[in-house]
């Protein structure tokens, strides 16, 4: 159940392959700026729009909606909010 201790937080990190790829949550593609989010639980590597993640997981879920990990790792693991920035360079 999302709670405020468990809702993702938000930091600025470069994450370059995401642009032009799309939210599975809303279908629009990321873009440089739009803040995301990412699970701390190392079976999930799927990333989300945070109001996207925020409003499934506000609906009473707690699994990721594509692999159906825990998203929020059972006890104490929180999402991670990063924000899309077209200039880094892997």
């Amino acid at each position: 159940m999302l709670t405020d201790s468990n809702k993702p937080r938000s930091t600025s990190i470069s994450v370059q392959n995401l642009i032009g790829t799309d939210c599975v949550i809303c279908f629009l593609p990321y873009k440089e700026g739009d803040v995301v989010s990412v699970s701390n639980n190392k079976n999930c590597s799927h990333v989300y729009h945070v109001d996207c993640i925020l409003n499934w997981l506000s609906a009473d879920h707690d699994t990721c909606p594509s692999c159906r990990e825990n998203y929020l790792d059972d006890k104490e693991t929180k999402g991670t909010g990063v924000r899309v920035d077209g200039n880094h360079r892997n």
